[in-house]
């Protein structure tokens, strides 16, 4: 079934976002409403896979249980508490469509591409870890939302030459999620009680950055935000 573009409510969730960059709920909307049927084989792919077919019968990550220091649950809720959000929900209604089962995914994932591309949710992590995602899992939607703080990212500088420290984070970032294995793949359900670096080195694979470092001015927009919520 063909996916229509939605552009005046995609816009609208993207210029939210613009204002809040913590607004997690613009985030799903400009992938509804933007990404049309690019996403497509991606979900078709995924729907494949064992933690995709949980994800279908409406199971979700058990995000909340208590876990041993040191494994990816434990490192995630550190992560999360750390930026004093509320953890993910898990209590909702089984997906009408294996679409929204991914979304379901997606969003109880996100902390988890976090610690393992090991972006952190300032201004300038969040824009790398968009284009790591993306890079794995192309979606229209966040190709724009990166575009958009990219744009934020040179109002901040104010300079072409700092501006180019930022894209070359982002090449990094698109480097290393291409050497790395498909986090949407990766079946989370196994490995939230297993130790961290183990996943993230030898089952993930993802290399570490040379590049990236968090900036004052990032972490000043990011904190704005959260404060006004």
């Amino acid at each position: 079934m063909s996916k229509k573009i939605n552009l005046f409510k995609g816009l609208k969730a993207l210029y939210k976002l613009s204002k809040n960059k913590s607004d997690n709920d613009s985030y799903i909307k400009v992938n509804v409403y933007l990404n049309g049927n690019c996403i497509a084989p991606t979900v078709a792919e995924w729907s494949k896979t064992s933690h995709g077919k949980r994800y279908l019968k409406g199971e979700r990550l058990p995000l909340d249980k208590k876990f041993k220091k040191g494994t990816v649950g434990w490192v995630r809720q550190q992560f999360v508490g750390k930026y004093d959000k509320s953890i993910d929900l898990v209590n909702a209604p089984v997906p009408k469509t294996p679409y929204m089962a991914y979304v379901n995914f997606l969003q109880d994932t996100h902390d988890i591409s976090h610690i393992m591309s090991q972006y952190g949710q300032e201004g300038l992590g969040e824009l790398c870890r968009i284009e790591f995602e993306i890079s794995q899992s192309w979606q229209r939607g966040f190709q724009l939302v990166s575009w958009m703080f990219q744009l934020k990212a040179l109002m901040i500088t104010k300079s072409w030459k700092q501006f180019q420290v930022v894209r070359g984070m982002i090449k990094e970032a698109q480097q290393r999620a291409k050497a790395s294995v498909n986090l949407d793949m990766i079946d989370w359900f196994k490995y939230l009680d297993e130790p961290y670096e183990y996943v993230r080195d030898s089952v993930a694979c993802v290399p570490p950055y040379k590049l990236y470092f968090t900036n004052q001015k990032w972490d000043d927009w990011a904190d704005k935000h959260y404060d006004a919520k």
